[in-house]
């Protein structure tokens, strides 16, 4: 995956300052204005009229990003809230009890 793919995020909408974004619309903003409006809770993220929580979404955003960045056939351990983008183990850690 060379680029985020915005369909597989879980918002289609992006409600920011009274007017809709899509996804690559709202991506596209100066990171500035993203955050700006982030830290003043100014963004509603959607899908179809379900409010998405904004840690949900911007959680989505940032695996979407670590795995677009990762080399092809490489693996990232998720978790079942989609929260780490860990590169997957190899084995116990040098030191590391395998009782």
């Amino acid at each position: 995956m060379s680029e985020i793919e915005l369909d597989r995020l879980p918002f289609n909408r992006v409600v920011l300052a009274g007017r809709v974004y899509s996804p690559a619309e709202f991506m596209a903003l100066p990171l500035s204005q993203r955050v700006r409006h982030l830290l003043k809770h100014e963004v509603t993220f959607l899908r179809g009229e379900t409010h998405i929580r904004a840690a949900v979404a911007l959680s989505a955003l940032r695996l979407a990003s670590v795995e677009s960045r990762a080399p092809s056939g490489s693996r990232l351990r998720t978790s079942a809230a989609g929260s780490s983008s860990e590169p997957a183990s190899r084995g116990p850690a040098r030191g590391a009890s395998t009782k």
